[in-house]
């Protein structure tokens, strides 16, 4: 093992825990090391860098998983999320606002309208 960590034998297990838990804090308590010995490994490691990375999407893919099961078997709300996700190009949501025609009055003739009513009072 170098002095940036290389070839540690806490690693493996903290990217199994990462995997599973897809959080540093609850990986580094599982491989009992510190966060900031997490932190040097990935700063000064760029195997590890890319290790991490990793196993941020495979714990991506556990939760995307989760979802799928959970919306499979009755989650209407899951269900939609993941439709949207997947395909937002049928799924998304449409706002569309037409607007044919003139606005009836300009600035101007506003200012005008107003001004006669106010006359029209006196």
């Amino acid at each position: 093992m170098d002095r940036n960590g290389n070839g540690h034998p806490k690693k493996p297990g903290a990217l199994a825990a990462l995997r599973k838990t897809g959080n540093i804090s609850a990986s580094c308590r599982a491989a009992d090391i510190s966060r900031t010995t997490f932190y040097n490994w990935r700063k000064n490691d760029e195997d590890f860098a890319a290790a991490v990375l990793v196993a941020m999407e495979d714990a991506v893919d556990v939760l995307e998983a989760e979802a799928r099961r959970r919306a499979l078997v009755g989650s209407d709300t899951l269900l939609i999320f993941l439709l949207k996700g997947a395909k937002p190009e049928v799924y998304r949501e449409r706002h569309q606002v037409e607007h044919s025609g003139e606005v009836g009055f300009t600035l101007t003739q506003a200012m005008k309208k107003l001004e006669e009513e106010h006359v029209s009072r006196f």
